[in-house]
């Protein structure tokens, strides 16, 4: 894992900019294709890489209360519990 620093960040805003400008991805995950990236010969087996931003638990939880409260529980901070159940499963599935 890769965590958020400026050399890193620098390189974001060249090469992926919606990382880059958007604080809420703490954290990145190097992978591949073919999940090697030992060095064989001085170069990795892997010939691309994919980087996957991780973001906070707290934020996926949020967002999935907002998508079940109307407007007027928005406002008051709550949500009904007849959705405790969609989202534990929510929860459990992230």
């Amino acid at each position: 894992m890769l965590k958020r620093t400026p050399e890193l960040e620098e390189i974001l805003r060249n090469v992926h900019p919606h990382y880059g400008r958007n604080e809420s991805y703490r954290a990145f995950v190097v992978t591949t294709q073919s999940c090697d990236l030992v060095l064989r010969g001085g170069k990795p087996k892997a010939r691309y890489i994919t980087i996957a931003g991780a973001r906070p638990l707290t934020l996926a939880v949020t967002r999935e209360v907002e998508a079940c409260q109307g407007e007027l529980e928005q406002k008051a901070k709550v949500c009904k519990q007849g959705h405790q159940a969609r989202l534990l499963e929510k929860v459990c599935s992230l």
